[in-house]
């Protein structure tokens, strides 16, 4: 059950409420950190997207667009570098934050089940702990969001670039194309925890499913 909404309907005094409420609220912020990194990486993709559009143009030649392709690779190599270094360190406080939300959200969900099948009379308190849940899903998925976002934008630079493959037969131009090709395929920008918990949609998908099952057994016990 959420601790806020069970010392307001427990009748405790207002100030505990008032304290619950904001560690409950600090820690959904703790989510920020790994969103705001996300973000700014999708944001940095976009811009070497559009980059990669811009330069390999017809008008351009053969060493223009080879210089491009190596701007390129530098850019995207220390974009990921810059990126790994800053969520190593938060990879371990990343997974501690995702296993605490999926039990506080099961256990909303199961408090609020319950209440449905025993309670029927306090509706508004359902209503609240299902409405905490949703939100706290909802702050959980922002980073998964983005992440998601830029491995669209890394499929998008993957096409643009071979479709340079189709336009060019210069040989040693072709040989850059296969080996930034390559290198992209090799370092894509994706991210585990200690290579156990994905951290895109699918995340977001995996938990969603261990909550509906979780539901579906409940409601079927009427534990």
């Amino acid at each position: 059950m959420d601790l806020f909404t069970f010392i307001v309907y427990s009748e405790a005094p207002a100030s505990y409420a008032v304290v619950v409420k904001i560690i409950e609220i600090a820690q959904d912020i703790s989510h920020l950190p790994i969103a705001i990194l996300f973000e700014m990486l999708w944001f940095r993709m976009r811009f070497l997207h559009k980059y990669l559009r811009a330069q390999l143009t017809e008008d351009k030649n053969v060493e223009e667009k080879s210089i491009c392709l190596r701007k390129f690779l530098y850019m995207y190599r220390s974009l990921l570098d810059n990126v790994e270094n800053v969520f190593r360190p938060l990879a371990a406080l990343t997974l501690l934050e995702v296993v605490y939300s999926y039990i506080k959200i099961l256990s909303d969900v199961h408090f609020a089940i319950v209440v449905i099948i025993n309670e029927k009379s306090v509706r508004n308190l359902t209503l609240t702990v299902f409405l905490g849940s949703v939100l706290d899903f909802s702050v959980l998925s922002v980073g998964a969001i983005f992440l998601e976002k830029t491995l669209n934008e890394y499929g998008g630079m993957k096409s643009t670039i071979s479709a340079e493959l189709m336009v060019l037969k210069d040989k040693q131009y072709r040989e850059q194309i296969y080996t930034c090709l390559n290198y992209l395929e090799v370092r894509p920008p994706s991210y585990t925890i200690w290579h156990i918990l994905p951290m895109n949609f699918r995340m977001m998908v995996i938990l969603l499913d261990l909550i509906v099952t979780y539901v579906i057994v409940l409601i079927s016990f009427k534990i």
